[in-house]
């Protein structure tokens, strides 16, 4: 048992989800958060994990939180240009590489346990095959690089003895996930009553389900020294994975071809996880099916006109 945690990015989708197992589960939970942040993933949480408000790019300021925190494990999920245009070059390399490269150097006159990077499987590029752990990266966006730097620099410091992994997430969904993203975009805009408009859909994506994310990174801190990836090693055709949420929703079909793919945008996104699983024992264990029902279930409650008379 870890006797202190600190996360970054314990506000955004997966460190919510994270944060929120680990706090359930009594832990001593801390939290950075960029100053006036907002929380809701964390709504019921007041009081039970320990808020740092301290940008990642105040390198001086998140020194003296961490020293005041002195953590025993470390999970680095903040980041930005995950919904892309939103943010600029500036921004990411502000957050994801120089962000990082403060929190590492803030950490280095200490001793830890475990440190959990947490990068994405966009850092390879584009791949027609599976991609294993051990390839070499190869990013073609802005935020891949960005990512790319980030988990560089986190492995020059397992080099030098400290104790890291880079958990590599492919196409995370489930309860929390941002409204502009696929899935919930897809389930919210069947529930208003329109059409989805998408893609011609023929791009195939490796779909994780975020508790199964969560089970990774929680298992990478007992297993430090290793570069894994959170995926199923399936992939499914985006056209498929609308047409089983549609169906699921009870929705009216999507107008596939209304919307273009973004610049470099991988046909193919798929992650082998075998050496994952030889270094911790992990797999995922929620199937598509059942990891879109538990997203609809989750977002049913804001939606008073689809509940059961």
């Amino acid at each position: 048992m870890f006797e202190r945690i600190l996360i970054t990015g314990g506000n955004g989708f997966i460190g919510s989800r994270l944060a929120r197992r680990l706090i359930e589960e009594g832990r001593d939970v801390h939290l950075v958060l960029r100053p006036g942040s907002p929380v809701p993933r964390l709504h019921g949480l007041a009081k039970r994990y320990r808020p740092w408000e301290v940008d990642l790019a105040d390198a001086a300021g998140l020194a003296g939180a961490v020293k005041r925190c002195k953590p025993n494990l470390i999970f680095n999920l903040a980041c930005r240009g995950v919904l892309p245009g939103r943010d600029t070059r500036g921004d990411l390399l502000t957050t994801n590489v120089s962000g990082t490269a403060n929190l590492l150097d803030a950490l280095r006159p200490m001793s830890y346990d475990a440190f959990i990077q947490v990068g994405s499987g966009v850092e390879y590029g584009p791949s027609e095959m599976a991609l294993t752990e051990n390839i070499p990266l190869a990013p073609v966006t802005d935020y891949a690089s960005s990512k790319a730097a980030a988990a560089l620099l986190c492995l020059a410091e397992g080099r030098q003895g400290k104790p890291v992994s880079v958990v590599r997430i492919f196409s995370a969904y489930g309860p929390g996930e941002a409204s502009a993203r696929l899935v919930p975009y897809v389930m919210n805009t069947c529930a208003r009553g329109e059409r989805p408009r998408v893609s011609a859909g023929t791009q195939r994506r490796d779909m994780i389900f975020v508790d199964d994310v969560v089970d990774l990174l929680i298992a990478a801190a007992d297993h430090p020294g290793h570069v894994l990836h959170a995926a199923t090693g399936e992939d499914t055709r985006v056209r498929d994975l609308i047409e089983m949420i549609t169906d699921l929703v009870g929705g009216p079909p999507a107008v596939f071809g209304d919307r273009v793919m973004r610049p470099g945008e991988p046909e193919r996104y798929c992650g082998d996880f075998q050496r994952t699983t030889a270094a911790t024992g992990w797999r995922p264990r929620v199937d598509l099916a059942e990891g879109l029902r538990r997203t609809w279930e989750s977002l049913r409650p804001s939606m008073p006109a689809l509940q059961p008379a």
